[in-house]
């Protein structure tokens, strides 16, 4: 009986703390919280909260990757992946179950720590059409997009 109000007290909280019954887009309150799955949950966190390491584990396709680089994307949107280069490569559109933690190294939330499997292959995310405003203000970072030339890639 101490379970379930253990649990019910933990989802109270949780809903108290702004997220929302069974659609996974609340930010936690507490860095402990197990994991976010969602790139939005990420992207929303201040950077104080994103320098926690929260822990994070997503299904997200590769839009880009390089020596440096590696973008993922999921439905909820692109996100950066602070990545070594001496770790395995990726290449578009493979399908990866990626676990990391979060961090901010620049002027948004990030994942950093990554390790991920590749599960399978997906098809790329529909880019979105931006100006060079949208593309001068970061609000489509990370994000894949085509540009007023019509070229294709994720933004950063």
């Amino acid at each position: 009986m101490t379970l379930r109000y253990d649990v019910l007290a933990l989802a109270i909280g949780y809903l108290l703390a702004g997220g929302r019954a069974g659609d996974g887009e609340g930010i936690p309150a507490d860095p402990t919280t197990p994991l976010l799955t969602h790139v939005n949950q990420i992207r929303r966190l201040t950077p104080d909260q994103a320098r926690k390491g929260i822990s994070v584990r997503l299904r997200a396709v590769v839009t880009y990757f390089d020596a440096v680089n590696m973008f993922v994307h999921d439905p909820t949107g692109g996100i950066w992946v602070a990545r070594s280069p001496t770790q395995s490569t990726a290449e578009p559109g493979q399908l990866l179950d990626l676990q990391g933690v979060t961090t901010q190294t620049d002027f948004a939330p990030d994942i950093g720590e990554p390790q991920w499997s590749v599960v399978g292959h997906a098809a790329m995310p529909k880019a979105q059409r931006v100006s060079m405003d949208q593309l001068d203000s970061t609000t489509v970072d990370s994000e894949w997009v085509v540009g007023r030339s019509g070229s294709i890639g994720s933004n950063h």
